[in-house]
């Protein structure tokens, strides 16, 4: 599927519109189209040849550093039932049907809503002890956790160790993968084969040099003086975010309306609708208060030539990467969210080929 970026204008509080945000990006990038095909089988290991911006380099794809062919294969859902589609947390991937919702509360102790995610089949909150009987919902959440527990079981999915823990609520199974620094959590009988899909994320891909190269099928495209190479169908176009809904994987926001009156747009989205991979551009200078700041850490700074990337996670979503690009001696930095889809190596090719001009 295709990768997604955006470039923001301007300065307003994000927080407060979130749920509106969220769920215009969802059904405007569901409706985009998706820059590859379905893989059905496991990881190819043909050779391709691959174009950067200096040299053209003919490799045999491979695991990323640290990643094996059956985590490869899990990333990108190799067996996994029709219509499930990934659910990305920090560096770890689980698949689920596509027909389940983002949201929910935390029945992992110990998280605030910064640490975790929660889908599952229904789009308002259920209390965690409720027995099945009563409401039989299915659920999966996944939480950061650095502190090891005492484990009552272990077993390996896809190279990673998990360990069984006891639930404090009687209708959840609890895990913890300390190779990804994560529990996971899960209700209803779907709850076992939704574990075994365990993978790397979209993040964990993109982040990665391997993963940083530039198809030579795909073509440049340039706006507001920032050049990047994208997929051959990837269309842009430019947008007022006054809530209609667009196909492009390329979109470009000259100003800002806001989301007030978007009201039929309001309500918990569809994960289905959240894989796309596509590309939000904001035109600088940036003045709109939606930008996302840098008062936080950067996960990584990357250097093409004379541009640098400064890389966070997204501030107002965790599978998004929040860039700041500036060229060598600019006073203009400008700022994209590469929302990174279902397959990281789209958001990884995008990723290494922006270059800013001025």
């Amino acid at each position: 599927m295709g990768t997604n970026i955006r470039l923001l204008a301007s300065n307003t509080n994000v927080r407060s519109f979130r749920p509106y945000l969220i769920a215009v990006a969802a059904l405007a990038i569901g409706t985009a189209g998706c820059s590859s095909s379905r893989t059905t089988g496991p990881a190819s290991h043909s050779v391709t040849t691959t174009a950067t911006h200096t040299r053209t380099v003919t490799t045999t794809p491979h695991a990323a550093a640290g990643l094996t062919a059956e985590q490869m294969d899990a990333h990108l859902g190799v067996g996994v039932p029709k219509g499930w589609v990934p659910v990305d947390f920090g560096d770890a991937r689980v698949w689920v049907p596509g027909s389940w919702y983002l949201g929910g509360a935390s029945c992992i102790s110990g998280q605030s809503p910064s640490t975790f995610m929660s889908v599952g089949t229904e789009t308002t909150v259920v209390s965690c002890d409720i027995p099945q009987s009563l409401a039989p919902t299915q659920d999966v959440e996944l939480a950061t956790h650095t502190t090891r527990s005492r484990p009552i079981g272990a077993h390996t999915i896809h190279g990673y160790r998990v360990y069984d823990l006891k639930s404090p609520h009687a209708e959840w199974n609890l895990y913890e993968v300390p190779e990804l620094s994560l529990r996971i959590a899960t209700r209803g009988s779907l709850g076992p084969r939704i574990l075994n899909t365990l993978g790397p994320s979209a993040h964990t891909l993109a982040l990665n040099a391997d993963y940083q190269l530039i198809p030579s099928t795909w073509r440049k495209l340039t706006e507001d003086n920032v050049v990047l190479d994208v997929p051959p169908t990837w269309t842009a176009q430019v947008d007022n975010f006054d809530c209609s809904l667009t196909t492009a994987q390329v979109t470009i926001f000259r100003q800002f309306h806001g989301v007030a009156a978007c009201g039929s747009l309001q309500g918990p989205p569809r994960i289905a609708a959240l894989k796309t991979t596509t590309v939000w551009m904001y035109l600088s200078p940036a003045s709109s208060t939606l930008t996302p700041t840098r008062n936080r850490q950067p996960i990584t700074t990357l250097h093409h030539g004379t541009t640098t990337i400064s890389v966070y996670t997204g501030q107002y979503d965790p599978n998004a990467l929040d860039l700041f690009v500036r060229k060598a001696r600019s006073k203009i930095t400008h700022v994209l969210t590469l929302w990174l889809g279902r397959d990281g190596r789209v958001a990884g090719g995008v990723l290494g080929s922006v270059r800013a001009t001025t």
